[in-house]
Formats: structure tokens, sequence, C-alpha cells
């Protein structure tokens, strides 16, 4: 009977190739959990399309990537970031969607905004809009009449008729609904697919990307 038999040195090489594996898939996992962790701590959204649906949409149905945003045209903060929401939807026009629920928190003046972006809306002119509300200093730096001029909207009594109708009221509640059936308590909150952001990541592009990397692994 022929005796099969594994040298000393045989067994030691295959020992040390199976380590290197499993170093080289741990530090892997742990390189991606130091990127999620540089990119902002998220909270989990199981059922996150809910809130991807209704609200004000920019890009393709189809996006790999859904930018959600609760945001108050009222609040610095989401002044700083909605540029940043239009950057990426341009960056990645065939990848990236982005969709802002209006959650007007600070007033009358960020009541009448959030009114005028679902009219501009209509108007097809909800990124001019956007850019010419939070370009200015502050959000009673210029009327609502104004800021319809700046965004390009022709028909200012169409305009000024839509905020107070019965259809924006409705999708502003719609808002308020998801809102709080999601716990949003300050502005703004964003999700990026399933991913919350109470602060959102940066750079925004590098959270964006990574989500995009996974989508094409798991394919």
């Amino acid at each position: 009977m022929s005796k099969f038999r594994i040298s000393h040195g045989a067994l030691a090489v295959g020992v040390l190739v199976v380590c290197a594996g499993v170093l080289t898939a741990m530090n892997v996992a742990t390189h991606h959990a130091i990127r999620e962790r540089r990119l902002g701590s998220w909270t989990l959204v199981a059922e996150w399309r809910n809130y991807a649906v209704g609200g004000i949409r920019t890009g393709p149905d189809s996006a790999a990537v859904t930018l959600v945003e609760f945001a108050d045209y009222g609040c610095p903060p989401c002044r700083h970031l909605t540029p940043l929401l239009h950057d990426a939807v341009a960056r990645f026009p065939q990848s990236v969607a982005l969709v802002v629920h209006e959650i007007p928190f600070e007033g009358p003046e960020s009541d009448s905004a959030a009114a005028g972006a679902y009219c501009a809306m209509d108007e097809g002119r909800f990124p001019q809009y956007e850019a010419a509300v939070v370009t200015t200093e502050q959000l009673s730096s210029l009327s609502i009449t104004e800021y319809a001029k700046r965004a390009g909207i022709r028909d200012l009594h169409a305009f000024l008729t839509c905020i107070g109708s019965k259809r924006v009221m409705q999708a502003l509640a719609l808002d308020k609904a998801k809102a709080t059936q999601l716990g949003v308590h300050t502005t703004p909150l964003l999700l990026i697919n399933d991913k919350e952001f109470a602060i959102p990541p940066d750079p925004l592009t590098e959270a964006i990307s990574r989500e995009l990397e996974k989508k094409k692994e798991r394919r």
C-alpha cells in the first residue's frame, strides 16, 4: 500500500497561504469599515424605498443610488447641502437621483419657499429655484416672487396661485407624514439608499461612489 506523505515544508507553505488569504480578507473588511466610519455615522433604514417616492425628484427612476433629503430652506445647513446634492446628480446623471421632501420648520417664509419648490417643479425649474433660494444670505433676503424670477419662472401669476393650491398643500402634508414616520426632528436629514445620515457624509461624492461600488459587486 502506498503512503501519502506531506513534508513539513509543504505543510508550512500551505498554512502560510491560508493565513495570508485570511489576513487579506480581514484587511479588506477593515479598510471598508474605516472608510464607512470616516464618511460619517449612519443608521440602517430597511424600508428606505418608502421615502424615495413622492417629494420632488431629480434624476432617473432607475438610479442605482437615491439620495433622499428632508430639508427646510430656512435651515443654514440645508442651504449648504443643497448645491452638493445637485452637483452629485450632475456628476452621476445615469446612476444617481435626488428626492427632496420639504419640511418647513422655520416659520412662514419656510412654508412659502417649500410650496414654491413644488410650483417650480411644475414649471420644470426646480433646480434653478433651489439654486436661487439657497444662494442668498438668508431666506428672508428676497420675496418668493423674486426667487421665482431668478429661477426663470415666467408665469408669476400661475406660480403664486399654485403656492396656495390644495394640491401643493397635500404634497407638503405627505412630506410631513413621511418625516414623522421616519422620526425626523431636525434638518437636514439625508438617506443614501438604505443609510440614514443625521450629519451628511463628507465628502458626499465618496459616499455615493461607495454605494455605486456595492451595487456593482452584487451583480
